[in-house]
């Protein structure tokens, strides 16, 4: 999943503007994300519960079961953590665009303010790809452990 998808992570409720119809069939529970012209995401409380289960529970269980030296290991899990971040970072700059309920000047500083958590954090992500590169020129993976680790790293 790249950044720029909509992960269903908890978010508090966006505003439903004259725009944006809130579903009259969801729980009452549920977190509604206007994404402008898109449409609105309506994620439940299920939903919410088992997305957060599945990113603790199960987030690097592939690269803690794969033969790769720790150090890659290490690498991976970072590579994973920065992704989930930045994720809902620009879930979090999403909502913010969609406010309409939020004044112009707070609005506008909030965005900004999330833009550039984004840098910082893709800043972040394309050390942690250098890195993962020249640890893997350096330890002599073979042909397998690379693939592997190429494939990790874009999960």
């Amino acid at each position: 999943m790249s950044a720029l998808e909509a992960p269903a992570f908890p978010a508090a409720p966006a505003a439903a503007g004259p725009s944006s119809p809130v579903r009259r069939d969801a729980p009452a529970d549920a977190v509604h994300v206007n994404l402008g012209p898109a449409g609105t995401l309506t994620i439940s409380s299920a939903g919410r519960a088992l997305a957060g289960a599945m990113g603790a529970a199960g987030g690097s269980d592939d690269i803690e079961d794969s033969s790769l030296p720790d150090q890659i290991k290490s690498v991976l899990r970072h590579i994973r953590e920065l992704r989930r971040i930045l994720e809902r970072l620009v879930l979090q700059l999403r909502q913010a665009q969609a406010d309409v309920r939020a004044e112009a000047p707070a609005k506008q500083a909030r965005e900004q303010q999330l833009q550039a958590q984004i840098s910082t954090y893709n800043a972040a992500m394309i050390a942690a790809m250098h890195k993962l590169n020249g640890l893997m020129s350096r330890v002599g993976l073979d042909s397998a452990q690379k693939m592997t680790t190429v494939r990790l790293a874009l999960k």
